[in-house]
């Protein structure tokens, strides 16, 4: 398989692993809301039927961040491995960037990274060739 094909697949392929940790934590969250009404029509007699459900929710917020990072290591190897450039990619390292500079400490890491990589080598990327992206 060519290089750059294989780069264009595991970048696709990482973009989507990017809307994991939003689900994940859009899962938690009502699951935790849910939890919570039932803790407010049964009282606080028993807290441990509130807790139990919200901790086996958590686990969809750490599936969420395992496969953002897993995301995040593809974007990586698709860009430094295979050297994928496409336009696409490029407007989705700046975007992606952005948003994840808010998601304190590693989302900055990867937000900073994500930037300073496109932007550095923004040239590269939208770069107008006669093959398709």
């Amino acid at each position: 398989m060519n290089s750059n094909i294989r780069g264009k697949n595991l970048a696709a392929i990482a973009t989507c692993l990017q809307a994991a940790p939003p689900a994940g934590l859009i899962a938690t969250s009502m699951a935790v809301m849910k939890s919570f009404d039932k803790l407010g029509t049964s009282g606080i007699k028993d807290p441990s039927h509130v807790s139990i459900p919200i901790g086996d929710t958590l686990i969809w917020t750490l599936i969420g961040v395992g496969l953002g990072l897993v995301g995040v290591a593809f974007i990586f190897v698709s860009l430094i491995k295979f050297r994928y450039r496409a336009e696409w990619l490029f407007w989705f390292l700046v975007i992606d960037g952005v948003v994840s500079l808010i998601v304190f400490p590693i989302g900055t890491v990867v937000g900073i990274s994500f930037l300073v990589y496109g932007i550095a080598n923004r040239a590269q990327f939208l770069a107008k060739t006669t093959e398709s992206n």
